[in-house]
């Protein structure tokens, strides 16, 4: 991580994705210091033979909490300052005050332009009351989607208990075992289908500058995320046992609901970690079928005699030639920016 070409990241794609390659490689090096702390104090359990679950002070576990506090305060003042070293080295240091307006902002219908009373020149002009009202409407949906995020997730902790517990049987239990899996499935369609009312809900706000833009969609996703990556975690460690029933997970010891947390845990990683795979490997798995398939299924028919032409026309042109770069970069996947790169972290 401390070896990455990060100028030349900078000059191909920006510095947008240079920084990110940067916190990366920054928060990589940075987790060896917890990983060798925690390591040390597992060695000396183990040796000790110490009972993690003995009641009792447990000096070690009050080592490790501390030792990461300080380490996060570390951790966080450390990259301040290597961030303000890539912005002073990039051009990029409070650059704020001069960013050029967005591509996408547009100016009001009634006044679109006006002379600025600052600088004294015409500017694009949008007011900030149209905003304000069109935040209030954000604000709602944004509170709207996870109120209505909880009850669904609450519902799903009713069904498992009703299809568990008051049904019963082998058939139906099993229905209730399945209910970890339909909370990890909505943990990604809700991320999917909120992320994309966000951004056109942050479209409509018409922000003048990128930065700007980028801040308040931030905090309409993290608003959002929060509630939809915690909550199913939440009311099973605290909540499921006092309103529905803890069946122990996969240490199948009833009433216990950390078993239930752990299986919960389990069940979202291995779902997200699925679905990542399928979309990485979706589009070189569809290449591999259309490279395998026969092109006769989709080929027209060609008239007698075409053959023999193409093989001259092919021998007297010679070798065909290379395509440009920039037509197999065309066919790549957009890009659509580091915002979910971000938030998969």
């Amino acid at each position: 991580p401390w070896a990455q070409p990060l100028m030349e990241v900078r000059a191909y794609f920006g510095e947008k994705v240079a920084l990110y390659f940067a916190w990366l490689a920054f928060y990589g090096y940075y987790l060896i210091y917890p990983a060798l702390f925690c390591a040390a104090v597992y060695a000396y359990d183990s040796a000790k033979d110490v009972d993690d679950e003995e009641e009792g002070v447990h000096v070690e576990q009050f080592l490790v909490a501390g030792f990461l506090v300080a380490w996060s305060a570390y951790y966080k003042e450390s990259w301040d300052i290597e961030s303000q070293y890539c912005a002073v080295r990039w051009g990029t240091l409070r650059f704020e005050a001069e960013e050029a307006d967005r591509p996408q902002f547009e100016g009001d219908p009634a006044e679109p332009r006006r002379v600025s009373p600052i600088t004294n020149q015409s500017e694009t002009y949008y007011p900030e009351s149209k905003r304000t009202r069109t935040r209030i409407v954000s604000l709602a949906f944004v509170t709207l989607s996870i109120a209505a995020l909880v009850t669904l997730i609450a519902v799903i902790f009713w069904l498992q208990y009703f299809f568990t517990y008051i049904l019963g049987g082998t058939f139906w239990g099993g229905v209730g075992s399945c209910m970890s899996g339909v909370q990890a499935l909505l943990i990604q369609v809700a991320s999917s289908i909120y992320g994309s009312v966000a951004v056109a809900r942050n479209d409509a706000e018409n922000y003048r500058t990128q930065t700007a833009y980028e801040n308040n969609l931030i905090i309409k996703k993290f608003a959002f995320e929060v509630f939809n990556n915690y909550t199913a975690l939440v009311i099973t460690a605290f909540f499921k046992g006092t309103y529905f029933k803890c069946d122990g997970g996969f240490s199948g010891d009833a009433g216990n609901c950390l078993g239930d947390l752990e299986e919960l845990l389990a069940v979202i990683f291995i779902t997200r970690y699925a679905l990542a795979l399928i979309g990485a490997f979706s589009r070189p798995i569809n290449d591999l079928i259309a490279y395998c398939t026969p092109s006769c299924l989709g080929a027209e028919e060609e008239l007698p005699g075409e053959d023999d032409d193409d093989v001259e026309n092919d021998q007297e042109e010679g070798p065909p030639a290379e395509a440009p770069r920039f037509e197999s970069e065309l066919k790549l996947e957009e890009y659509e920016g580091m915002f979910d790169d971000y938030a998969e972290i």
